[in-house]
């Protein structure tokens, strides 16, 4: 199998684009603390993404579901969109491993349904 890309600099990218965002709704919204919790939360899991070992296996999986794509870049599916963009809104998150876990499992099932779908074909 080929080595897998690299792939802890377009995700951290990607999410700190969604920290941009959640800065600028804060800015928008200041009396809502919810954007701007989400905005460092955002932050601080980007430098996460980009301080694990590129061997980290999360890392890993995450790049086999990326090379599904073809992309240069991080492109998450529907679902993993969501679970990033609500990333620390409700809560400060501290646990960026179990986050990046569950955002591995939202990705290969979001994959997997894909194929699904594929495979039955049109209706």
């Amino acid at each position: 199998m080929d080595e897998l890309p690299d792939i802890r600099p377009t995700l951290a990218a990607y999410i700190r684009d969604q920290a941009s965002w959640r800065f600028e709704k804060a800015a928008e919204y200041p009396e809502d603390l919810r954007n701007e919790r989400s905005a460092e939360s955002l932050s601080m899991l980007a430098q996460f993404v980009e301080d694990l070992p590129a061997q980290d296996e999360i890392l890993g999986g995450l790049a086999i579901v990326q090379a599904s794509y073809h992309a240069d870049v991080y492109l998450p599916g529907e679902a993993a969109r969501y679970v990033i963009a609500r990333f620390g809104f409700h809560r400060v998150e501290t646990d960026f491993r179990v986050f990046l876990d569950h955002l591995l499992s939202v990705e290969v099932s979001g994959v997997r349904g894909a194929i699904e779908t594929e495979l039955d074909g049109p209706e």
